[in-house]
């Protein structure tokens, strides 16, 4: 049976998963998670209103990262009580 060998260019690599098409298309899918889970949110007696989340995406050494996270304390209520945000990233 014959083998073959990959070698992959790493700096080419991570350049790529730096690229502004890779940061622009983690931006849009991080919007859609933040805003899913703002529209999913249950309206309690202790009044959770209006969550919102922020987005974030960074650069880093070998590829950018995109941070979703609870901007307000009702954003945060609905992570804790229904797990808003998981649900609307997948997890």
């Amino acid at each position: 049976m014959a083998s073959v060998r990959i070698k992959l260019n790493s700096r080419e690599f991570a350049a790529y998963l730096n690229s502004e098409t890779v940061t622009s298309f983690l931006q849009a899918r991080g919007d859609e998670v933040a805003a899913r889970a703002a529209a999913n949110t249950k309206e309690r007696a202790t009044g959770m209103r209006n969550p919102d989340y922020s987005v974030r995406v960074v650069a880093g050494k070998n590829r950018a990262r995109c941070f979703i996270w609870a901007s307000n304390t009702n954003s945060f209520l609905a992570e804790v009580h229904d797990r808003a945000l998981s649900k609307a990233a997948g997890i």
